[in-house]
């Protein structure tokens, strides 16, 4: 199935980037196959892999360098204490260790930062920019901001706004003054026409491990299930041209997408889930996308969180909008000019 979707999207639409997360990819197998002989299997892709780190050791460094067209994206939580806190006691001592045989081999690799309400100061500071990039070594890094999604889901450690509205700035610093390849899957998209989830053009869309079709990793509601759509003999075509996923790609040309700066909506709010949850959920019920698990279900059914997630994104409006207006789109009619 995973081969069969890494040939078709590259026959039907030219898509040679694959992202992998988990679980653990690196543990993944399916009878002879691994991710490995997978990747070795597609040399004209480029597979970025989500992993903890714990599993990278010399050797298998060294057969990641012989593949040629892995990329490790490694998890940390800021230093020894947060990270250690999230994914277990000794786990910041192995990524040190992956840090160095991928170092020895020359085999580029990234960080990748899950921001909230208790780290986001820390993972933007010049301190940990210096250690993962200078000393370290990263090449690149993502910030994903904590999604109040799954069991027990509760906004408590999700970024504040005011502190979102920092996290950009300081972003955006070390981006221009000191070189540092580094990207906000919020805050970055300025950059990329707002919203790319739901297989917008140049975005993307995301199948779990059950074979579920998402718009986006963020958003645990289906459009289908791509094992059900082999099996009826249709295609990834089918996947993106669903009622679920058209719709989000019109909300995202209304909001801006391909529209001149004039008409474009406030990028800095780009989120259908996390900054417009109302005209989400609405998304959600009207097109019958199902909840992948009875903690999206509650999600998306339950008043109180609904009523969080919309005051979240209507300060978020309030807190940008002048910025936005002032910095983006006043530059944009003094560059026109």
């Amino acid at each position: 199935m995973f081969d069969r979707i890494l040939h078709e999207k590259r026959e039907l639409w030219g898509s040679h980037w694959t992202v992998i997360s988990g679980g653990e990819p690196f543990l993944w197998y399916d009878n002879d196959w691994d991710l490995m002989r997978l990747a070795k299997r597609h040399p004209h892709d480029v597979f970025m892999v989500y992993t903890n780190g714990t599993l990278i050791d010399d050797e298998l460094a060294s057969y990641i360098v012989d593949v040629g067209n892995i990329t490790p994206a490694i998890s940390v939580e800021g230093f020894e204490a947060d990270t250690d806190a999230r994914r277990g006691a000794g786990t910041y001592e192995k990524i040190l260790r992956a840090f160095e045989a991928l170092r020895k081999h020359g085999m580029p690799f990234a960080i990748s930062i899950t921001a909230t309400r208790h780290n986001w100061d820390l993972v933007t500071s010049d301190e940990f920019i210096d250690f993962y990039f200078e000393q370290q070594g990263a090449l690149y890094g993502w910030i994903f901001q904590y999604m109040p999604m799954g069991r027990d889901q509760s906004l408590d450690m999700v970024v504040p706004p005011e502190a979102r509205v920092e996290m950009s700035r300081r972003m955006w610093r070390l981006v221009r003054d000191r070189k540092i390849f580094l990207i906000d899957f919020w805050n970055s998209a300025t950059v990329s026409q707002g919203c790319i989830a739901a297989g917008r053009h140049g975005g993307y869309f995301h199948i779990n491990w059950d074979g579920d079709i998402m718009p986006c990793v963020f958003t645990p509601y289906a459009a289908g299930n791509i094992n059900e759509i082999y099996a009826q003999g249709g295609d990834l075509n089918d996947a993106v041209n669903s009622p679920f996923f058209k719709s989000i790609r019109s909300w995202q040309k209304d909001y801006g997408y391909q529209k001149s700066f004039d008409e474009t909506g406030n990028w800095l709010c780009p989120c259908a889930i996390r900054d417009h949850f109302d005209v989400f959920s609405e998304t959600v019920t009207s097109c019958g996308a199902r909840p992948i698990n009875i903690e999206a279900r509650q999600a998306i059914e339950d008043p109180l969180y609904r009523a969080g997630m919309v005051e979240y994104g209507r300060e978020m409006a309030k807190l940008t909008q002048h910025q936005w207006s002032s910095e983006y789109i006043a530059s944009e009619l003094n560059r026109s000019k």
